[in-house]
């Protein structure tokens, strides 16, 4: 393990030095594997890593992943990127919405609502739900976030996998390629304890991946495109981060306009097929998020969420399913439990 306070030394650099560190971490991992890389490209930090990439090694490729939930401007810049392959996912959106739900709240939150609700209530799920413990996942699911069990829709994590990561792992494996992404590590909690696991090159994991940008922060990334004239999709005209157009994760925690907000006023089309066709203004609604205007709702804000969670976990904590929790384990042992004192 990577301690912490290493990879703040790293994220204090200077943009030149982090500059050179990601050049030794290309150059191991391109020696390592004689060649057979390729840089996952999805856009602004991943651009950069591929014109770092590509100052030391002209020939190397990229892949996009034209999932359909990206923004039209970096499809469009991707289709016209030199020697980059598009591949497109197998499985539509509105299928894996169908088939496994929603994403909501964050990646792990999403993973463990999905988790828990595919067992029956059981003594062993109830230790699962509370302790993290599901199929050897240790990964307690917050008391914040029980209400989510009893939401009217699926949620998931799936989406991201289907979409986004299966498409461009199986266009590695045909052709016999490792990759390299552009993954930051302060973008998420999962990122970041990836990096303190594995560094920026895992030669050993099951699917071998190169990050070599990841101690670099959003400013760097920013003031490198800034010092090198480089081409980046116009549509960070208006957004600082891109990623799917429809994506929750993270929503809870934004400021007005949120990024549906947004989303209304940049690309209307979008935003009403999101809202109408695919199902997001039920989860929205019921998440008490907001998507139109902003001066339609000024009066929300990020406390208002708060109080809609707490609210949401006293009903919840009534409903049927609950108590059908609560009866699998003794009371005293339950609250014991709930308070973290196992």
């Amino acid at each position: 393990m990577i301690p912490e306070y290493a990879l703040r030394q790293k994220q204090s650099l200077a943009l030149p030095g982090k500059v050179r560190i990601t050049e030794v971490r290309i150059r191991e991992w391109y020696d390592h594997y004689q060649g057979q890389i390729c840089v996952n490209v999805s856009g602004r930090d991943s651009l950069v890593l591929l014109d770092i990439v590509r100052s030391l090694y002209p020939r190397v490729p990229a892949v996009f992943s034209n999932t359909g939930l990206e923004f039209p401007e970096i499809v469009d810049f991707m289709k016209n990127l030199p020697n980059t392959f598009i591949v497109k996912p197998k499985m539509h959106f509105t299928e894996v919405l169908r088939r496994y739900g929603y994403p909501v709240i964050s990646k792990e939150v999403s993973r463990q609502i999905h988790d828990i609700r595919q067992k029956e209530p059981t003594a062993d799920l109830t230790k699962a739900l509370l302790l993290g413990q599901l199929d050897n996942k240790q990964s307690r699911l917050k008391d914040k976030w029980l209400f989510l069990l009893g939401a009217p829709f699926l949620i998931s994590d799936k989406c991201c996998y289907y979409i986004k990561k299966r498409p461009v792992h199986d266009f590695h494996k045909q052709n016999n390629l490792v990759m390299m992404t552009g993954i930051l590590a302060s973008d998420s909690k999962l990122r970041l304890m990836n990096y303190l696991q594995y560094g920026c090159n895992n030669f050993n994991g099951k699917m071998p991946c190169s990050r070599p940008m990841a101690f670099w922060l959003h400013e760097d990334v920013k003031e490198y495109v800034k010092q090198h004239n480089l081409p980046i999709p116009s549509v960070y005209d208006h957004y600082e981060h891109t990623g799917c157009m429809f994506c929750c994760f993270g929503m809870h925690l934004e400021e007005c306009p949120n990024r549906f907000q947004l989303l209304k006023k940049t690309h209307p089309k979008q935003w009403a097929y999101c809202l109408d066709k695919l199902g997001f203004r039920q989860v929205l609604d019921w998440l008490h998020l907001p998507y139109n205007d902003c001066h339609l709702f000024p009066e929300i804000h990020k406390n208002d969420f708060e109080d809609y969670v707490k609210k949401a976990n006293r009903e919840f904590k009534q409903s049927a399913y609950y108590k059908q929790l609560m009866a699998v384990t003794p009371q005293s042992k339950m609250t014991n439990l709930l308070l973290g004192l196992h």
